[in-house]
């Protein structure tokens, strides 16, 4: 028995993966910044590290959210990488 290919990804396909590298992106520059946060000698570092929380927050809402899009349609993410020229992701 033969396994049929999948179909070719439609441009609503492509933005949810764009939208999901995007997130996926954020989260880890905004972790990266909370934990960069208490070595700087900041004056109001408190309300900065609430501000990145909230954003964070914010973002896995979003990201949770295309991740269930992606679910119903199908869509699995079986890697990504950073190269030179960019974000490389396969699906």
């Amino acid at each position: 028995m033969k396994r049929s290919a999948p179909p070719l990804p439609t441009r609503e396909d492509e933005a949810l993966i764009q939208d999901y590298m995007l997130h996926a992106v954020i989260e880890s520059v905004l972790t990266r910044d909370m934990n960069l946060l208490p070595t700087l000698e900041l004056k109001l570092a408190n309300l900065y590290a609430l501000i990145l929380r909230h954003a964070g927050r914010d973002n896995a809402d979003r990201l949770w959210t295309v991740r269930q899009q992606m679910r119903r349609r199908g869509i699995r993410i079986l890697g990504r990488r950073r190269t030179a020229a960019g974000f490389e992701i396969k699906y």
